[in-house]
């Protein structure tokens, strides 16, 4: 994961608008883990019992929103 966001903050900041550091700090400083697992362990377990799909409880979801809190 580090070498991947490395690779992704070099690539953005080809305009050189603020330093590596900064944005590195804010990469990490969010907390991206916590929705995905909070998804994954209660709603996405629960549809595993239940016999038909709900698709607001799949853990794309709990992903989507750490990302979309992030940017």
């Amino acid at each position: 994961m580090g070498a991947s966001a490395f690779s992704s903050l070099v690539k953005e900041n080809i305009d050189n608008q603020e330093p590596l550091e900064k944005k590195a700090i804010k990469l990490f400083g969010q907390d991206l883990l916590s929705p995905l697992l909070s998804m994954g362990l209660f709603p996405d377990l629960l549809q595993r019992f239940l016999p038909f799909s709900i698709n607001t409880w799949d853990r794309a979801i709990g992903l989507e929103i750490a990302a979309i809190a992030f940017w």
